[in-house]
């Protein structure tokens, strides 16, 4: 097994670093490295980490979490590197696993585990090696990973982009397009990550969502030419995507206003967009806009705001976008077997196979590796 550094930002996060921090000292494969660089924290954060006397406390020089991560860094040596949250939580077979894979595949500059969300208490189904490739640039300009919790990444892959990319805000984003611009990751299909949701109203996140979008497109356009250096007979089809975003974007801002009279515009430029696509892509594409955008958060109540979403949006789809339409209209199906399988796995969590069957009818995972 190789070295591990984590590094974890803090930031005024004294309810959750305790048990972040536990997590961490809990794995079966110890890091060599932990690092907390706090951002300026003004509640008991630090007095909670008196308690964890192998973690280095570093003062980041510069403010956010971008630039914390990339200054915890420079501040390691260890050949990987983990980032995690501060509010995150790993299972304590989560760096085992990953630096296993990295170790069999030393192609991969990284190794990706899946994420439950949870508020407060989290039971983690039994942890399995399951690994497939995972073409990060295949779902552009979606990001099928998230935050930077779930990864475990070759310190040379890091070094090859410059460090933690400080550009944007979305860093993390941006982060696996450009260490995957040359070469896939290797995902393990074992849930092994605790993503904390915080209690924000539905408004709320829907107006960050906007903002995050904005963002995001920048650091898409930033990241796009690396790829096309690398496999430049995707450019074409990458840049149409590229435009189905910004439309998606413009939608997104529609829905959020209650502008109806923009949502049907919007839908109608979306449906012409989607004839060049496949049905595969098309499909994705709405179920980002109401099953990630709209309604971010995987819980038994969420899927009751996901239907009455979709019964809002088909109200005022354009019936001239009849693609479109009938793919939102095909979300309700997956709405129903989501709400029992939640509850089933509430009530029984323990079965590893379960846990499989869930991650396939929840993220419509391929049961086999992708070629």
């Amino acid at each position: 097994m190789m070295d591990i550094a984590v590094i974890i930002p803090l930031f005024n996060g004294a309810k959750w670093i305790r048990q972040t921090l536990e997590s961490v000292f809990s794995q079966s494969h110890l890091p060599r490295e932990v690092v907390v660089v706090d951002d300026g924290s003004t509640d008991k954060s630090l007095e909670i980490l008196q308690d964890f006397p192998h973690v280095k406390l570093l003062r980041s020089p510069d403010k956010g979490g971008p630039a914390a991560r990339n200054f915890g860094l420079q501040q390691t040596t260890a050949p990987l590197v983990a980032f995690l949250d501060q509010d995150d939580i790993w299972h304590p077979d989560h760096l085992r696993l990953l630096s296993g894979l990295l170790c069999q595949y030393p192609q991969y500059p990284a190794a990706v585990a899946m994420m439950l969300s949870f508020e407060d208490n989290l039971v983690f189904p039994h942890p399995v090696l399951d690994e497939y490739p995972l073409d990060f640039w295949s779902t552009f300009p979606r990001n099928s990973i998230g935050g930077p919790s779930p990864i475990l990444i070759r310190r040379t892959a890091l070094d090859s982009i410059g460090g933690w990319p400080t550009k944007f805000s979305t860093s993390a984003f941006y982060a696996w397009l450009r260490l995957s611009a040359n070469h896939p990751f290797m995902q393990n299909r074992s849930f092994t990550v605790g993503y904390r949701q915080h209690d924000q109203s539905h408004s709320y996140r829907l107006r960050k969502q906007c903002s995050f979008y904005d963002e995001q497109i920048e650091a898409l356009e930033d990241a796009l030419p690396y790829r096309i250096m690398a496999q430049p007979q995707e450019e074409k089809e990458l840049r149409k995507r590229l435009d189905t975003w910004f439309i998606l974007s413009d939608l997104l801002k529609a829905i959020v206003n209650c502008d109806y009279t923009l949502l049907e515009k919007y839908a109608l430029i979306l449906e012409d967009n989607l004839s060049d696509f496949s049905t595969e892509f098309s499909e994705s594409l709405c179920q980002s806009l109401v099953f990630w955008n709209l309604v971010p958060v995987w819980r038994y109540d969420s899927l009751q705001q996901q239907q009455q979403l979709i019964e809002t949006l088909l109200e005022h789809w354009p019936k001239k976008a009849e693609r479109t339409r009938q793919i939102i209209r095909s979300l309700t199906q997956q709405i129903a077997p989501r709400k029992a399988f939640i509850k089933y796995l509430l009530h029984r969590p323990f079965s590893w196979k379960r846990w499989i069957v869930f991650s396939e009818i929840i993220f419509n995972l391929s049961p086999t590796p992708n070629p």
